[in-house]
Parts: structure tokens; sequence; C-alpha cells
């Protein structure tokens, strides 16, 4: 048996059977997001700033990247 995470985060149930074998093996798994690859900003770049100052515009990344890092 080969099971294969994709990237739809939650929790979910693999069903195994065997014909002639009338009790069926449960296994509980857990797809997650893992840390991100790479982070591309929608705004906000390029600026500079100086040192122990704030940057003046806050820098913006689009929020669907987060579930494209990949799962576990």
């Amino acid at each position: 048996m080969s099971v294969t995470a994709n990237s739809t985060v939650g929790a979910y149930t693999v069903v195994a059977s065997v014909g002639g074998v009338a009790t069926t093996a449960d296994f509980p798994l857990t797809n997650s997001v893992g840390a991100a690859a790479s982070i591309t900003a929608d705004s906000g770049s390029p600026q500079d700033a100086v040192i122990s100052t704030a940057f003046q515009i806050h820098l913006l990344s689009p929020s669907g990247q987060r579930q494209q890092s990949g799962s576990k």
C-alpha cells in the first residue's frame, strides 16, 4: 500500500482491507503545513531604512503561499 499526502491541510483516515479478512486496519494521518520554502512580496519591496528605524511600508506576501509549502 502506498499513500501520498496532498496539499490539503487536515486529518483523514486511510482504511486498508484484505479479501477474506473481516477486520480493517485504520491509519489516522494528518497533513500539516511545513516551513515556507520561499516568500514572494506583493508590495513593500524594495525599500530600505536606517538601522534601528521602522520601514515605511509593510511587507505583504500572498496568504495562499502558506499551503504551497508542502505537507508532512
